[in-house]
């Protein structure tokens, strides 16, 4: 067994070590099965089977990311904005003893959206938007004996979805001037009604989600209903790969 009171281990004097029992794989491969909601490439071009390397100083933790400008899908090529994409893709996967015979094996799952201009519906008007950034993050939890998960022999083991949140900022057309050159856009965030960021949910469908808009400089008060990039899946599938 490792060093039993080692940096690199998260129970002291009981039979669960991190990191997987000295069985650690050096990848992990995730299936991840999105559903389309407001983009369309979420079945096509954001699903599959993703390879996470290990991450080196993390104590068991392997991740996977793509990113602009090197990487970026179309998000709805029929959406009103123009240069509608999706521009970053992240997945982790950790795997720690949260007792003397149990691992938790947690992933995290976050997708990212743009668009320069376009248009949506705030307080019931269409107003012209621009600089649209869209997220979404959802967490899968699965706790599992230590003795029966070895990590590295693991294939198609399934993790449970938990929790996820979606959240967005942009700015809106707020009110133009007549007869002049000068417009006012309104830089907006978005809260819950009771003014907690990032509307959560718990179990799909996730959609649809409505928004109280917090302006930069004060409280708006507009509503805004948005759908999520993806429906994440309710089960991720994971394989350890030696």
């Amino acid at each position: 067994m490792k060093d039993r009171f080692g940096v690199a281990r998260c129970c002291c004097e009981n039979f669960c070590e991190d990191c997987c029992n000295g069985n650690a794989p050096s990848e992990w491969d995730m299936d991840i099965q999105f559903d389309n909601q407001h983009c369309s490439s979420c079945e096509d071009d954001l699903s599959g089977v993703f390879n996470l390397s290990r991450v080196s100083n993390q104590i068991c933790r392997w991740e996977f990311q793509r990113f602009a400008p090197t990487w970026s899908t179309p998000c709805d090529t029929t959406y009103s904005g123009y240069d509608s994409t999706v521009t970053y893709q992240f997945a982790r996967l950790d795997v720690r003893c949260i007792s003397e015979t149990t691992y938790r094996i947690t992933a995290f799952l976050q997708l990212v959206a743009r668009y320069s201009t376009g248009t949506e519906v705030i307080g019931g008007v269409t107003r012209q938007t621009r600089n649209m950034i869209r997220r979404l993050n959802a967490t899968y939890i699965t706790d599992v004996p230590f003795d029966e998960f070895t990590c590295d022999e693991v294939v198609d083991f399934e993790v449970d979805f938990s929790i996820g949140y979606m959240y967005a900022n942009f700015e809106y057309l707020y009110f133009p001037f007549p007869g002049s050159d000068y417009s006012y856009w309104q830089a907006a965030i978005t809260a819950t009604t009771v003014g907690t960021f990032f509307p959560i949910f718990t179990d799909r469908p996730t959609t649809p989600k409505t928004f109280t808009l917090l302006a930069s400089d004060a409280p708006s008060g507009l509503s805004w209903t948005d759908r999520p990039i993806c429906d994440p899946p309710l089960k991720i599938k994971i394989t350890g790969v030696p």
